[in-house]
């Protein structure tokens, strides 16, 4: 192996494009970089275009074309369900519901709605597994409830979630509720058919398949009352405003086909590379615990997340980042101290332990070499930084009792 190679292990932050993606996005920097507004040859091109894109992703997720909505990514999609949804109830007693481990663009722009006195919320906590069960979520639903929104698999743990037996159970007892779901981590491994779940709304992202980023997709069921948060233009629908980004949206839909076409072999290739980096890993590194669903199909293909005793997960990838190895934490580092994460804390990790987490998402371009070199390298950085520790630390019961389980 190459010495000088450096290794991708984060798959689930953002993916490199693909070359065919990159391809098709040149045409439109190049020769169809026209406004799609425009009424001359030229913009109805990239306005085709841009209808074409639509059209393959409709079809790729069980939409109508009507029904896509193209924005800047994850974030602004999950902005726009929640706070476009808030906006078309104004006037009336709202309360929303989600858990306690969604993305921070699900959380942020909920508690900014309350913190303005717009409506109520309740998180519902996760199995310490990280999934979401759907009679936690039925006896908080409240009279005066409008929209529940629970993430289709977590990006920490990798927890899928069964979002159509959620909408089944939850549209029987109250039809008139709206769910929606963050399917960005979801849709970038697997298929999905937005009917046979049962939602209103669902976002994902074009950065986590090989895609471009600043381009996502907010799907819309026909009828559901949602009101734009970007106004000034008459684009998308007038959901929208803005000139659209013509060679994003085309490099999406490309990196959707490639992924359809891929998707078994994508799978299969991320799975047993997982598996041989978990156990190289518990084989080589003690006081270790592995987070998320035990069984492999109920998680993301190649997300694999850990929890280490005895050392910070920041001090963790500054070791691997020296020793060539691009990976991340659940922890975030904020006014110089280390905060675990809010999705370990949910789950009901103690503190100290969460702020060794660790996360290695595998992609198309890792191998068995990429694994072997972890296998080498991260007993080393973990060792190092143990022998560092001025206070050799000892854990405490509920520490080991989560190691152990």
């Amino acid at each position: 192996m190459d010495s000088t190679k450096r290794i991708y292990l984060d798959h689930a932050a953002t993916t490199p494009v693909e070359t065919e993606v990159i391809n098709v996005m040149n045409n439109y920097f190049l020769e169809n970089w026209h406004n799609p507004s425009s009424i001359y040859l030229e913009g109805q091109k990239a306005s085709r275009a841009i209808d074409n894109a639509r059209e393959y992703i409709a079809n790729s997720i069980g939409a109508n074309p009507e029904e896509i909505f193209f924005t800047s990514g994850g974030s602004e999609s999950n902005n726009l369900a929640i706070r476009g949804v808030i906006d078309a109830f104004s006037g009336q007693k709202i309360d929303i519901l989600t858990s306690s481990i969604e993305h921070h663009a699900i959380i942020d722009p909920i508690e900014l709605l309350f913190t303005q006195g717009k409506i109520s919320f309740s998180l519902i906590n996760p199995t310490k597994n990280g999934i979401i069960e759907k009679n936690e979520i039925l006896k908080n639903i409240k009279n005066e409830t409008k929209l529940i929104s629970i993430m289709h698999a977590n990006n920490e743990l990798g927890a899928i979630n069964n979002i159509r037996e959620i909408v089944k159970a939850i549209k029987k007892e109250r039809p008139d509720i709206l769910f929606h779901t963050d399917s960005v981590q979801y849709v970038a491994h697997h298929n999905i058919n937005v009917k046979q779940l049962g939602i209103d709304l669902l976002s994902f992202t074009g950065h986590k398949f090989y895609g471009p980023k600043g381009v996502g997709v907010l799907y819309i069921k026909n009828g559901t009352p949602i009101s734009p948060q970007i106004v000034g233009g008459g684009q998308e629908q007038n959901m929208r405003a803005g000139t659209e980004n013509v060679a994003s949206i085309v490099g999406l839909s490309k990196a959707m086909e490639i992924s359809n076409n891929t998707r078994d072999e994508d799978i299969q290739h991320d799975r047993n590379l997982y598996m041989y980096l978990m156990q190289g890993i518990k084989d080589k590194i003690s006081d270790i615990g592995f987070t998320g669903p035990t069984e492999i199909t109920d998680r993301i293909p190649g997300l694999l997340s850990m929890i280490i005793a005895g050392v910070e997960g920041e001090s963790i990838l500054l070791g691997l980042d020296i020793n060539g190895i691009a990976a991340s934490s659940g922890s975030a580092c904020s006014t110089g101290s280390i905060e675990p994460s809010h999705v370990l804390t949910s789950i009901g990790m103690p503190n100290d332990l969460a702020r060794g987490s660790l996360r290695l998402s595998i992609g198309r371009m890792n191998n068995e070499k990429d694994i072997e070199q972890v296998h080498k390298k991260l007993p080393k950085v973990i060792n190092n930084l143990r022998n560092l520790a001025t206070e050799k630390k000892v854990m405490k019961k509920n520490e080991i009792e989560w190691l152990n389980n």
